[in-house]
């Protein structure tokens, strides 16, 4: 059909080349193109065209088809269209809604705006040297170095004008500045300086003009700071039973509290006192109660009950945002001549 077609744009072309007040104009062809592709109906749509008024002097001619010695050429242009029907757009269209929805669409969208404008924008935060790439927990251990990446995080080239600190309960303002970040174009590092138990997101915030520091970009998650080292208090402090005790005389429950919120004690080793290898002369054992409570037991053994005082130390295992986490503990204890 290529030999129809463009004698059929020749002709038009020159009836609107002969027409100087239409000389913008352009003569086209459209061809619908019925493909059958592995199993899938294709349609597209083929636009050729050319411009009245480039190729006048062609058009004045006329194209020529015969094989003679003279040749004439036409500047065409292609473009081809993918051509969607009325039910295709019923029937699935209603499905670009969702796409709205959609948090990593949005955040690719966010970041490619960030890019062209040449705004903040944080598409990462990860542990340092983590080569998974995994992002970082919502629980960040303290001493531990984290890296937000990103692009234009360091105020067009001015990091002694930007500030790393967490972001206030509004949502804008500044709060505790996190002092040791190591700011970079589109990587800043830092560690958190201390324990936090409120969540915050973490903000980038830039100084400009000599006016107060502003949010520029805050992490899309809100995080907390657990210790490194997390510990463990008990109430009360030490354990006081008489020698003699028995039945529910002879127990005593104990709080335990751990430094770290969001940590749940999930068990403990069984750590059992004994006065001597025979169990005839007593012991004292800790066993695991509650979700925050221990139970310790006395019991006076068979023979001649003996005081004693001593300390009893074991480990305690709790869960918590970023697994599980073993805490050496000890608690002294009393065991009373009366």
């Amino acid at each position: 059909f290529a030999k129809g077609m463009i004698s059929s744009i020749g002709s038009a072309g020159l009836k609107i080349g002969g027409n100087i007040s239409k000389s913008d104009n352009k003569v086209a062809n459209i061809i619908f193109i019925c493909e059958y592709l592995m199993g899938m109906p294709i349609v597209s749509a083929m636009v050729v065209s050319c411009d009245a008024k480039e190729n006048s002097q062609t058009f004045s001619i006329g194209p020529c088809f015969r094989e003679t010695s003279t040749s004439t050429s036409l500047k065409m242009h292609k473009d081809t269209y993918m051509f969607v029907t009325p039910k295709f757009i019923r029937d699935y269209a209603g499905d670009l809604d969702s796409v709205t929805k959609d948090q990593q669409y949005l955040e690719f969208v966010n970041y490619l705006q960030a890019l062209v404008a040449g705004n903040p924008f944080i598409s990462a935060v990860q542990k340092l040297g983590d080569t998974t790439e995994t992002p970082a927990p919502p629980a960040l251990v303290v001493n531990t170095t984290y890296v937000i990446l990103g692009a234009y995080l360091n105020n067009k080239n001015n990091p002694d004008d930007v500030l790393l600190a967490w972001v206030g309960e509004d949502g804008k303002s500044m709060g505790d500045p996190i002092s040791n970040a190591q700011i970079q174009g589109s990587l800043i590092s830092f560690s958190p300086p201390e324990a936090r138990a409120t969540g915050a997101a973490i903000g980038i915030f830039f100084k400009d003009d000599d006016n107060p520091y502003k949010l520029a970009v805050a992490t899309p998650s809100v995080y907390t700071a657990v210790s490194d080292t997390p510990t463990a208090s008990f109430t009360p402090g030490a354990i006081g039973i008489s020698k003699d005790a028995s039945g529910d005389d002879a127990k005593k429950p104990i709080t335990v509290s751990l430094s770290d919120v969001g940590l749940t004690m999930t068990s403990i080793s069984n750590q059992v006192y004994k006065k001597s290898d025979d169990s005839t002369y007593g012991k004292l054992t800790l066993t695991k109660s509650g979700a925050s409570t221990l139970l310790a037991q006395y019991d006076k053994g068979s023979g001649a009950a003996e005081a004693a005082t001593g300390k009893i130390t074991f480990k305690i295992t709790a869960s918590g945002p970023n697994g599980d986490v073993v805490i050496p503990a000890s608690i002294n204890f009393d065991i009373e001549d009366s």
